[in-house]
């Protein structure tokens, strides 16, 4: 089961890149949660929480039209023992679609796979930093 969810996350990474909404569905579970544990004001608790399929597609689908350029480079990966959880640590070279802005960060993202290899849950964390000033969010 590794081994497909190694080509899963790939999958998953390869579509944003493509801003491929089509792929990111495949991949995904009806009930797949995404949550981004970490909030620019620093409060404990999720910043956002995306629950369902449709729910997370609409987050695929903001970073498709904030974004002109998504990747995620340098991807460091590590994987349980079982196959079914799947770490990722990388850097976001991104360019912000309003201002041709580059967009730079890094990320810890964990996947959760099913017994048929689709998505269940992704965390991504990621420095709030960077990402404040594009959402026109406060830090702290």
């Amino acid at each position: 089961m590794s081994n497909a969810n190694l080509a899963s996350v790939d999958t998953y990474f390869t579509a944003l890149r493509d801003h491929d909404i089509d792929a990111v569905t495949e991949l995904l579970h009806d009930d797949v949660l995404e949550t981004i544990p970490l909030a620019a004001n620093g409060a404990p608790g999720a910043w956002f929480t995306f629950e369902g399929k449709a729910d997370v597609l609409g987050y695929v689908g903001t970073i498709f039209r904030n974004f002109s350029r998504v990747e995620i480079v340098d991807r460091e990966v590590t994987v349980s023992d079982d196959g079914r959880t799947v770490f990722v640590e990388a850097k976001g070279d991104l360019i912000v679609a309003a201002n041709d802005a580059p967009y730079l960060n890094v990320y810890i993202f964990r996947f959760s796979f099913d017994d048929e290899g689709l998505i269940t849950a992704i965390r991504e964390y990621a420095n709030p930093v960077p990402i404040a000033p594009i959402l026109g969010v406060t830090l702290g």
